[in-house]
């Protein structure tokens, strides 16, 4: 007797189909790009009166080094965006987790993926994670919230 249960399994595990980049995420873009600068300048702000490991980026040299700061800075932005926000949240849903635990969940795994920040990078990330979240699923925008990560990611690497 065949068993109709590995089909359904490997459905939920499925990556989700994402569509072209478009105007419609630049909406989605400013409101990601608006969540990022206000959680980083909150988790800043905090670390004046908490304490906190000192964490540093090293400013890139160079035309080459830049080059190469801002690709991979677009590379993760899209890599976690879509694996936390597209992936994660979409797999949950299928598995019928509740939106609310989805995100949380989803945001507490990406927080503690920062976890070489510091508790700072933690909480901004967990923070900037269920924005993220939230702005995915009310707006379905994939590219948005990636090319936002990334454009913040560089600019962190700028005021360094």
């Amino acid at each position: 007797m065949r068993s109709t249960r590995l089909p359904s399994i490997i459905g939920i595990f499925k990556f989700p189909p994402v569509r072209k980049p478009c105007l419609k995420d630049g909406l989605p873009f400013f409101f990601s790009l608006g969540s990022l600068f206000l959680t980083g300048v909150l988790v800043w702000g905090l670390t004046f009166f908490l304490p906190a490991e000192e964490f540093t980026l090293t400013k890139p040299e160079g035309a080459a080094a830049w080059t190469g700061i801002a690709l991979l800075c677009l590379f993760t932005g899209y890599w976690e965006e879509g694996l936390f926000r597209v992936y994660f949240l979409t797999i949950c849903g299928r598995a019928g987790i509740k939106t609310l635990v989805a995100v949380l969940s989803s945001s507490l795994v990406f927080a503690f993926c920062h976890s070489y920040e510091g508790i700072p990078g933690i909480v901004n990330a967990g923070v900037a994670g269920i924005l993220l979240s939230i702005i995915y699923l009310k707006t379905g925008s994939y590219h948005g919230p990636a090319l936002a990560h990334a454009l913040y990611n560089i600019l962190a690497y700028i005021l360094a």
